[in-house]
């Protein structure tokens, strides 16, 4: 049964890629005729910044929660996309200080007024677009974690898997051929 695990992760891992892609493609389509020069060259890095992270494919696995949760930081120190970002930015003190506090907020549920939230708007990223970049696991809580020894639940896990990823891949794909239709207007 060990196989099917490593196909559940392989899978969610592959479901975060294209969940990350899109969203920064999505960001990258945005009107930012609101941002002042700086936060325009601070969400430039940033978006940059997003991009590599998605590539190199270095997502934190959570093995401490009974459901699939997202997490600041897991046990190995590897940072989910938006604690990623924000250390790469400057801002390693207040990513070490949601790990060690806070390594189970979602980003809907910070408050206006906490320091993340300044810090995004400093970069030119708002808290939609933050709490965006977070992945959800709708389909995984259903299942809960991965159980070694249940092949059902394994199984279950397997074509929720594969169904979520066949959703986003779809919805990728869709979304990206309308973004580089509308840059192919931009561009000409």
């Amino acid at each position: 049964m060990a196989i099917f695990s490593l196909l559940l992760l392989f899978l969610e891992r592959k479901s975060i890629k294209l969940h990350l892609r899109s969203t920064e493609y999505s960001m990258r389509a945005q009107d930012t005729s609101h941002l002042n020069s700086k936060q325009l060259q601070n969400r430039f890095k940033v978006l940059g910044l997003l991009h590599k992270y998605w590539q190199n494919e270095s997502f934190p696995v959570n093995t401490t929660c009974k459901e699939r949760t997202p997490q600041i930081m897991d046990q190995n120190g590897t940072m989910c996309a938006v604690a990623y970002i924000m250390y790469n930015s400057g801002h390693r003190n207040l990513v070490s200080d949601l790990a060690q506090n806070h390594n189970y907020v979602l980003i809907d549920d910070v408050p206006d007024d906490h320091n993340l939230i300044d810090s995004l708007k400093q970069n030119g990223i708002s808290k939609k677009e933050a709490a965006k970049i977070q992945p959800s696991y709708s389909c995984h809580a259903i299942v809960g974690p991965i159980r070694a020894g249940e092949p059902l639940v394994e199984f279950i896990g397997i074509i929720l898997s594969i169904a979520g990823l066949a959703t986003t891949l779809a919805f990728s794909w869709g979304l990206n051929h309308v973004l580089y239709n509308i840059n192919k207007r931009t561009v000409v």
